[in-house]
């Protein structure tokens, strides 16, 4: 009901599990709180913009905060990403 449909840029850093030309089910109304490692985010910060995986979350003096990778990439996407980056989170992937 709250959720909204968006195309995956063109990128190789969700593969194999999630492919060019996908459509994800992302749901906004999600509250930080209730993420976990593991969940699959869409978020936009000022100077990235990606869907990834949470696989950290933590708290420092700006507050709530989760590391993100994409599954084919070697490395964490090296920023902290914030509640206010949070656009959507998965719910599902159309072909």
């Amino acid at each position: 009901e709250n959720c909204f449909i968006a195309a995956l840029k063109p990128s190789n850093s969700m593969e194999p599990g999630i492919d060019d030309g996908m459509y994800l089910v992302l749901d906004p109304t999600i509250p930080y709180t209730d993420l976990i490692v593991g969940d699959m985010i869409w978020y936009v910060t000022p100077i990235y913009t990606a869907f990834h995986r949470i696989i950290k979350i933590g708290s420092d003096n700006q507050g709530w905060f989760a590391t993100t990778k994409g599954d084919n990439n070697a490395s964490h996407d090296g920023i902290k990403v914030r509640p206010s980056h949070i656009k959507g989170v998965w719910r599902s992937t159309i072909n």
